[in-house]
């Protein structure tokens, strides 16, 4: 019979991390965990352009909340961050739904029926202390104060600014706990990088006459600090399909775990770098690969890529076949 773990509050969160990481958590039984009412998203802005709307600026970062939910339920789901693996079904139970509270500008997302799905979802045979690790680390990360403060510090000492943020002991003993979550599970980690991107994305979209802040916190930032502690976001690549005729030029790695090769486009003459993960080739098509690589002969390959300012920054070959024509 599964152990029931309801998480009702951010005290319920932090009880149960502590409790998994002091080794209190029977790990002979399956946990069914559970989320009600918590965790929210809660963000308040004010400023000339904030009153019951969302400005189009700030729907970028709502948008890549949306990204890393995603990208938390492939890890858990399908045990690689891998948004191609989504269905229309998965999209559909994971869809965040933002509330802008009438009269204010305050932005609400409560992830706790996401979460559950996500809990749900979870491969079966995930360990329970890695989905409480995961899971609870990942909504402290989203929902509590004291990853907000975290992430504000850091930024403060990139940036050689004096400190705005205090801390309680208390507070400290907090984060140093979801750190040894952190340790504990990567994935965790890499979690915590794109919900991070996701604060310096929002607060970056203010402007000097704007202000930021928690509801039911003592965080609150103003335009003028935020840009002093933000940094431009990222430009993200995009996700396309690359079809075509190549020759292999160079194969740059060895076969142990995948390899790399370079190819270069029959129509264009472009050259592209192709990772080719261990195990995603049929024996022909690997066959096809070696038997071309010497004498130089076109092949059809199918790739996944990604795209940036019209370069392709990655490519991951899916498939590779004979040409109808040599």
């Amino acid at each position: 019979m599964a152990l029931e773990i309801v998480i009702r509050s951010e005290d319920d969160a932090w009880k149960w991390l502590k409790k998994t990481l002091n080794g209190k958590l029977p790990t002979d039984e399956p946990i069914d965990l559970r989320f009600d009412g918590w965790p929210n998203l809660d963000l308040r802005f004010t400023g000339h352009d904030f009153d019951s709307s969302v400005p189009t600026r700030i729907m970028p970062p709502l948008l890549d909340a949306q990204k890393e939910i995603h990208r938390l339920y492939c890890q858990l789901h399908y045990g690689q961050q891998n948004l191609r693996k989504l269905k229309a079904e998965d999209r559909e139970r994971l869809e965040l739904v933002v509330k802008v509270n009438k009269g204010s500008s305050e932005y609400l997302t409560n992830l706790s029926k996401t979460l559950t799905e996500i809990a749900k979802s979870a491969v079966t045979n995930m360990e329970s202390t890695h989905l409480m690790y995961t899971l609870l680390g990942g909504a402290l990360v989203w929902g509590s104060s004291v990853a907000w403060k975290a992430w504000l510090t850091s930024q403060e000492k990139q940036k050689e600014i004096d400190s705005r943020v205090k801390m309680s002991a208390l507070e400290r003993e907090k984060l140093e706990t979801l750190s040894k979550a952190y340790q504990k599970e990567p994935a965790l980690k890499e979690l915590s990088k794109g919900v991070n991107e996701f604060r310096n994305d929002s607060l970056h979209k203010l402007k000097p006459s704007d202000s930021f802040s928690i509801p039911n916190s003592n965080i609150e930032v103003d335009g003028r600090y935020a840009s002093e502690i933000t940094n431009k976001p990222k430009e993200q690549s995009i996700e396309i399909r690359i079809d075509g005729e190549f020759i292999i030029q160079q194969v740059t790695s060895g076969e142990t775990k995948g390899f790399k090769m370079k190819v270069k486009r029959v129509l264009d003459g472009k050259i592209i770098n192709v990772s080719i993960p261990e195990g995603i080739l049929t024996i022909a098509q690997t066959d096809t690969l070696k038997n071309n690589e010497w004498n130089k002969k076109a092949i059809v390959m199918q790739m996944n890529a990604k795209e940036l300012r019209g370069e392709i920054t990655s490519a991951i070959l899916i498939s590779a076949t004979e040409t109808k024509i040599q």
